[in-house]
């Protein structure tokens, strides 16, 4: 047997076999999935962000907040708020939605008269060119659940989409995961991806909506990130559930 030759050909696959694995984790790290056991990652979340060219256009939340999980129902806001010579008003899953017959200008928005319209917050980060969002609040965090939706055209408001949740049981109180964590959990498992963009992280409350009356609204960490959102359990880091984010 010739050892020279067969040396060189065993340097020669070994070489080409470092290859193929530098390959496979370079491909993993570009479609932000998780590494193989025992890669190493940056030592700081920001470098593990500035690795995979991740931005986040706002500051992580430094507080814990402590929260509970909350149970309600979705109100039936149909017979509450009726069609009259200025409004239709129709039944949508758990809302109504409501059309003017004469657009409202959007300086004077308080004259829309939506049932509760006290209780909303503006949603800055989920706020598109045609739709303005505001989230329900209750115990002064945003129920992810129970929104008003404005349809905006020429600066009035042509009608709107509404949900409203009615509490009726608080739980102990229970302090959240932080921000970090939350965050971390979706870049470590691919959920972010390379060269996605993170626009905010906010705590509140949400649903995974179930067939009965009575939801269980959990303490979430919501994240919205380039065109999906996500919500994280806030005490037990579990994921609870996406959707797409609209852009309109």
């Amino acid at each position: 047997m010739d050892w020279g030759k067969a040396k060189n050909i065993l340097i020669v696959s070994f070489f080409l076999l470092n290859c193929f694995l530098g390959y496979q984790v370079y491909s993993r790290y570009l479609g932000g999935g998780p590494l193989p056991s025992g890669y190493l990652v940056p030592s700081s979340f920001e470098e593990l962000l500035s690795s995979r060219n991740i931005t986040l256009e706002s500051p992580l939340p430094k507080e814990n907040p402590i929260m509970s999980y909350v149970s309600g129902y979705y109100v039936d806001l149909l017979p509450l708020f009726p069609s009259t010579d200025a409004r239709i008003v129709s039944g949508i899953e758990k809302g109504i939605e409501v059309r003017f017959i004469a657009p409202v200008s959007y300086l004077t928005k308080e004259k829309i008269d939506a049932p509760f319209i006290e209780e909303y917050r503006f949603e800055k980060s989920l706020t598109m060119e045609r739709v303005y969002r505001y989230s329900q609040v209750i115990h002064d965090r945003p129920v992810f659940n129970g929104f008003l939706e404005l349809a905006i055209e020429n600066e009035e408001i042509k009608g709107y989409k509404q949900r409203y949740v009615k509490e009726t049981k608080q739980g102990l109180n229970h302090p959240m995961i932080s921000a970090l964590t939350a965050l971390r959990t979706l870049v470590d498992n691919g959920y972010i991806r390379f060269g996605e963009t993170i626009s905010s992280i906010t705590p509140g409350y949400y649903a995974q909506e179930t067939p009965g009356k009575i939801q269980v609204f959990v303490p979430v960490w919501r994240v919205v990130h380039s065109d999906q959102i996500h919500y994280i359990n806030g005490i037990n880091g579990a994921i609870e559930g996406s959707s797409p984010l609209e852009k309109k």
